[in-house]
């Protein structure tokens, strides 16, 4: 079993030349984008991820990358009533990834419902965190 990467081919879409880092992507009025290629959807959605998980009750992920950072600097992010709702908006063996191996994450996690596998990460990142719903 290798990383969690390693289950779905590299994406070749590159962003345009006019984007950079201090140039945002959307508008804030956006609520939400959604790009398909290579049969893959992949939807951004603007806002508070609580709220938005809550308004959409039928909206069902695959997948999840999960980039809240640092759970102490930035706790509403892993907070075990958000992962509840990530847990309840993804499909039967549906998975969700992050960098953030600490014990918080880890624990809010598996207390929401999913199993939880460590592989090694990208460089610079040392470890990465595979969650599945089963």
């Amino acid at each position: 079993e290798g990383p969690p990467s390693a289950a779905y081919p590299p994406l070749t879409a590159q962003p345009p030349a006019s984007t950079s880092k201090n140039t945002p992507c959307l508008p804030a009025s956006y609520p939400s984008l959604t790009v398909q290629k290579q049969g893959i959807t992949l939807t951004l959605h603007i806002g508070d991820a609580e709220k938005i998980l809550k308004n959409t009750p039928s909206f069902q992920a695959d997948s999840w990358f999960l980039d809240g950072h640092d759970p102490k600097k930035n706790p509403a992010l892993w907070s075990p009533p958000l992962l509840k709702e990530v847990y309840n908006h993804t499909k039967f063996l549906g998975t969700s990834s992050t960098y953030s191996v600490s014990r918080d994450v880890k624990e809010a996690l598996s207390a929401a419902g999913f199993t939880l596998s460590k592989h090694p990460g990208h460089p610079p990142k040392r470890h990465a965190l595979l969650a599945t719903k089963h």
